[in-house]
Parts: C-alpha cells; sequence; structure tokens
C-alpha cells in the first residue's frame, strides 16, 4: 500500500556477477569461468517487452599481468538513449555519449543517476537497473523481477532456472561456456581480430599440491574461517563457496601472487558490506595494505555515499550501507575520483561538473574548446578547431580530435633508415643520435624524444643499433641490446 492505495512494486532482485579471472554468477545462480578477451553481452532486453524500458550492457575483457587471465578492462550500458562507458583505471570518469564526464551525473531528469560508492562506479535507472563496477576487475549488475524471463546474455534469462542459463542468441542451448560465451561476442568492434574466446587454445588447470596450498587459512580459507574469521558473519547471508573456489583458482593461474588473494578477498568483503553484514579487518590479516589517494584516509566501514562537489552534503543523505572506501579528510571533497578542497571545486557546464583546470570539448564537433578558470569557477571557451592531419571523431570511446593517418620511421641493419616521408640512406656512425623528437614551439604537442646509440658489431665496417632511450610524460624508458627483454625506466622531477 502507498498513500493509502495498492500498487505493484518489485517482488525481488536479480544478481549478476562478473569478476577475477572472470568468473560469471548469472541471475538464476548458475557458475561458470570464460576467459575471453573481446566485447561480450553481459545483459539487455530480449523479445517482446511491452512496457518496459530497453537496455543492454556489455563488457570489454583483456588479459592482465597473465596471457592466462582476463578481467573487466570497459563496460558499456546502453539505457533511455545514452550510451555511458567506464574504463579500467579511469576512477571517477565516465564517457556519456563519448564525452568525458566527471561523477556524479544526472541524466534525463534523473532517470539515470551516475556517481562513485567506494572505489566503484554506480549506474542507478528509474526502472530497476543498477550496474556496479570497481574501474578494476568486479562487475555487478542488479535486476528488479519486471524483467524475469525477458533478459539474455552471459547473465542468463532470469527466468528462476539455472540450467538453462547457457541460451545463446539463436535461442539453443550451448554444450559448454567456451561455446556460450563465444556466442555472446559483439561484433564490429576494433579489437575483434585481435582478441580471443579461448586460454590461447589451452586452459590451465591447478594443480593437486597448489589447490591444497591456497586452501589454507594463510590465503583463500580466510573466506571461510568461521570462529574468528574476518568474514564469519557474512557465512549465512552470502555463502563464501563460490568466492573460495575462484579465490583458489585466481591464485593458482597467477602463481602465488598476493595482489590477487586481495582482490578475491576484497570481492566478497564488498558483497557482504552492501548486503548490510559487518566486516571486521581483513587487510591486516591477509597482508594487503591499501593506498589512498591524496587527501584522503582508509576506512574500513565509510559512508557509501561521499561528499562531492556536486552534492557536498551526501553523507547526510545516506541511506546505504558503509563500505570499505577511501574517505576525504575534512574540508575536502571528491572530484573526478580525486579529493580537493571545497574551494577548488571547478565549474559546472550545461549541468556538467567540470574539475579546476580541466579542458575540454563544449560541443560534438570539436569546435568549441572550453576550460574550467580555477579562480572564478567559471568555464571559459573559444572559437578553434582540429589541426591539419586531425579530425574530430570518437577513439576508444572518447570524442576528440584524433590524427587522421599514421607515419613510420625505421632503422634497421647496417644502419638503414627509412624516414617518415619515405626517404632512404644509409649512415653507419656509432654515437648517440637522435631519431626524432617534437622541434615545434607548438604548446598543445607532447613533447617527446628518442635517441638511439650504435655500436660496431663483429666488425668495423658496419654499425647496429645497441640502444633506444624514450623520453615522454616526465619519464625515460631505455632498451638496450645488453638487457633483452628488460627495460629500464626512471621518472624526472
Amino acid at each position: 500500500m502507498k498513500d493509502g492505495y495498492p500498487s505493484c512494486v518489485v517482488d525481488k532482485k536479480g544478481i549478476c556477477l562478473a569478476w577475477g579471472d572472470p568468473h560469471y554468477h548469472t541471475f538464476d545462480g548458475r557458475n561458470f569461468d570464460f576467459q575471453g578477451t573481446c566485447t561480450y553481452t553481459i545483459s539487455k532486453t530480449c523479445g517482446s517487452n511491452k512496457g518496459l524500458p530497453e537496455f543492454e550492457i556489455e563488457a570489454k575483457n583483456e588479459n592482465c599481468g597473465s596471457s592466462r587471465v582476463s578481467f573487466v578492462f570497459m563496460v558499456t550500458i546502453k539505457v533511455h538513449g545514452y550510451t555511458i562507458t567506464a574504463v579500467r583505471s579511469d576512477v571517477g570518469r565516465v564517457r556519456v555519449n563519448y564525452r568525458l564526464g566527471y561523477l556524479p551525473i544526472s541524466l534525463d531528469d534523473g532517470k539515470v543517476l551516475i556517481y562513485q560508492s567506494g572505489q566503484s562506479f554506480i549506474l542507478v535507472s528509474d526502472f530497476g537497473l543498477q550496474v556496479q563496477y570497481d574501474w578494476e576487475h568486479y562487475l555487478v549488475v542488479t535486476l528488479s523481477s519486471s524483467y524475469a524471463g525477458k533478459v539474455c546474455g552471459m547473465c542468463g534469462n532470469f527466468n528462476g532456472n539455472p540450467s538453462d542459463d547457457f541460451a545463446t542468441p539463436s535461442g539453443s542451448q550451448a554444450p559448454n561456456s567456451l561455446d556460450f560465451g563465444s556466442s555472446w561476442k559483439v561484433p564490429g568492434f576494433a579489437d575483434e581480430g585481435f582478441c580471443r574466446d579461448d586460454c590461447n587454445g589451452k586452459c590451465p588447470e591447478c594443480e593437486h599440491s597448489l589447490i591444497k596450498r591456497f586452501e589454507s587459512e594463510l590465503f583463500c580459507g580466510l573466506l571461510t574461517r568461521i570462529i574468528d574469521g574476518p568474514f564469519h558473519m557474512c557465512h549465512k547471508v552470502i555463502n563464501p563457496k563460490i568466492y573460495f573456489d575462484n579465490c583458489i583458482y585466481d591464485l593458482c593461474m597467477a602463481d602465488g601472487h598476493r595482489n590477487f588473494l586481495c582482490r578475491s578477498l576484497q570481492v566478497y568483503a564488498e558483497a557482504c558490506q552492501r548486503a548490510g553484514v559487518v566486516v571486521y579487518d581483513w587487510r591486516t590479516v591477509a597482508k594487503c595494505p591499501v593506498s589512498c589517494p591524496e587527501n584522503s584516509h582508509y576506512e574500513l566501514c565509510g559512508n557509501a555515499c561521499p561528499a562531492t562537489c556536486s552534492d557536498p552534503k551526501a553523507p547526510s543523505k545516506c541511506t546505504s550501507p558503509c563500505i570499505e572506501s577511501c574517505q576525504c579528510n575534512s574540508s575536502f571533497v571528491l572530484s573526478a575520483g580525486k579529493c580537493v578542497p571545497e574551494s577548488r571545486c571547478g565549474c559546472s557546464y550545461e549541468g556538467r561538473h567540470i574539475p579546476a583546470g580541466e579542458k575540454f570539448w563544449g560541443d560534438d564537433s570539436c569546435k568549441k574548446l572550453c576550460s574550467c578558470n580555477p579562480n572564478t569557477g567559471k568555464a571559459e571557451c573559444k572559437n578553434t578547431g582540429c589541426r591539419a592531419g586531425e579530425q574530430c571523431s570518437v577513439v576508444d570511446g572518447v570524442r576528440d580530435c584524433h590524427p587522421v593517418t599514421y607515419s613510420t620511421c625505421s632503422a634497421a641493419g647496417d644502419p638503414h633508415y627509412l624516414t617518415f616521408d619515405g626517404q632512404r640512406f644509409d649512415f653507419m656512425g656509432t654515437c648517440v643520435y637522435q631519431l626524432v623528437g617534437v622541434c615545434s614551439k607548438d604548446p598543445s604537442l607532447i613533447p617527446f624524444n628518442v635517441q638511439v646509440q650504435n655500436d660496431y658489431r663483429g666488425n668495423k665496417v658496419v654499425s647496429y643499433t645497441k640502444l633506444v632511450q624514450v623520453t615522454v610524460y616526465g619519464q625515460t624508458i631505455v632498451m638496450s641490446r645488453e638487457n633483452y627483454g628488460k627495460v629500464m625506466v626512471s621518472v624526472s622531477g
């Protein structure tokens, strides 16, 4: 009853997860692993859905640290005519219709809300769809029961029957997770020819000795420790078994690297906290220290609605359970994933928050370049356009001035040189030479420099490249013949 009248309300919610290697948990509770590195349909509306808003969620997977495992790299949500994209490690920012936006964001008079909670991006729609992505490896899709039996994709059909969750786009049941995942690959992406749907030909298995090691309380056993374990209060609410099994698998694939253990524990900890369950300090026991950005501090049970430039009073209105997070220090608020003084909150432009000093396009044709004046808090724009050799286009989900073509310069053998413009010549010097560098004084160009050192090899008639040094973005990367397979990186002050 609402205001004295009966009304239809959501009976229950379905939750689909993709995390780790990645592991999938469908709306109906089926668990499977799939290591593909292409772009896949996670969930979308299917069939006849009269009166229900349509949506589509896609995820791009990529290898991270090992060619044997993959993680969620990019999430794209299409809803209410908007395309919202969140990219791995781009904390505090999303792309809305290919324009970079800073959280929080409200679209279509509040029908779609996008904000940061802890280290996660959260999208909430007016029809019961919620998407959470931690900008690293953990994706959660929550859907109201209004869509039960009316969706399809990697998350299944949400009909209450896990046994038919391997339905392909044609409606047939796939015999295994590899065929199922491959069937939901999104065609037409630029990476389509370079991605794969298997584990480089053979999916590795975990040796028995490693399983016994990683299931101990020094590793994944922390998840299931009953008496004094940091998660024991959560066991009756969220069964830790699937998290435990996936933790062991990820550690096996990562040769026991502790970072993968910390990720696995963090996934379960966050699931427990969002369910309102108390979680105790697990990072100290597991030796998983956390590093917070400047002007913030760590809290095991912090406010899930951080103060932002757009809404500095958000914490006082928050009704969500506490979560592990990096909280901004006193007198600081969240802006584009960073804690800034309230007095440096930046600008507002057409309802969008712009951080202080940020440059951005004020239109969709790259003809109006704007910047947020940190002193006045106002956006200042000027008419401009793309430089010669550039065009306004969308690359990696961002509309900007991008090069029309690329050219290659090479040095090989004796050495023989081929310039960017196609001039060929030979030069046998054995000193250090500048191969290429920015000579223009145009401040909009990113300065860089590539130097090579040549040396005799075998006799003094010919010379070959001995060392290459690249300087860009304040970093110097050195590659040499003596250190084959390795690079040296230094950062300037």
